[in-house]
């Protein structure tokens, strides 16, 4: 299947890690003729093949009187965009990612004939910043999950759990519903998720220091709490 849709979110985020994925993934997605749905807090300026998907503040979860991030109903609002123009396969995947070639190449070959299949690749985690030093030093993630390829028909049936808020949990629970419905699961290739801080102390669950909008209580840490949203 050739093209392919791309969604992820950039949600009260600075506007140069927007710019900075582009240019990261630039090959990947100009070579596969990519349709990109990113989702928002507000218009960006986008290149000709990418749009904003601008998600209100209004249809965040209000907890405790406070308006909270939800990056799974933002994901699923860009996905459903996706949709709507007619993408037959896409990708949902992260602002701070990089993919590498093989990791893409999996991507591409999601197919609707045979078994039905996700393609999730293993990630990285950069302990820089800056894309051109992410191969100096990073730990594997084994269980970051949040790059995940589908075709649209299976999108359908499959949504992100948007009873969760906050950060923590969303991406086991996708897997977790893919399992249910018979999907196959393909681990193959490799992302890198690019630190939002230099130097950042890269710990897959607990210990991070650089999360996006920690400190301000828009995107708390809701692990547990999202665990047992069954």
């Amino acid at each position: 299947m050739s093209g392919i849709a791309v969604v992820f979110g950039c949600y009260r985020l600075p506007e140069e890690r927007l710019q900075a994925h582009l240019e990261w993934n630039a090959s990947f997605y100009s070579g596969s003729g990519a349709r990109l749905f990113v989702v928002t807090d507000r218009e960006y300026p986008l290149p000709p093949f990418a749009e904003c998907v601008v998600f209100p503040e209004e249809n965040l979860p209000l907890v405790g009187g406070v308006r909270r991030f939800a990056t799974t109903r933002c994901r699923n609002a860009g996905i459903r965009a996706a949709i709507a123009a007619g993408c037959g396969l896409i990708t949902c995947t992260d602002v701070d990612i990089s993919f590498e070639p093989e990791a893409w190449e999996a991507a591409l070959a999601v197919g609707p004939c045979g078994v039905p299949t996700a393609a999730v690749p293993y990630c990285r985690m950069s302990e820089s910043s800056e894309w051109a030093r992410r191969e100096r030093s990073w730990i594997d993630a084994e269980f970051a999950t949040g790059t995940v390829t589908m075709t649209a028909d299976q999108w359908r049936v499959i949504q992100y759990d948007e009873s969760q808020h906050g950060y923590g949990y969303d991406d086991s629970r996708m897997l977790h519903r893919i399992a249910a419905q018979g999907v196959s699961v393909l681990r193959t290739g490799y992302v890198y998720h690019v630190a939002h801080v230099d130097g950042a102390n890269q710990k897959e669950h607990h210990g991070r220091n650089d999360h996006w909008n920690r400190a301000n209580g828009f995107n708390p840490q809701n692990f547990r709490h999202n665990r047992r949203r069954q």
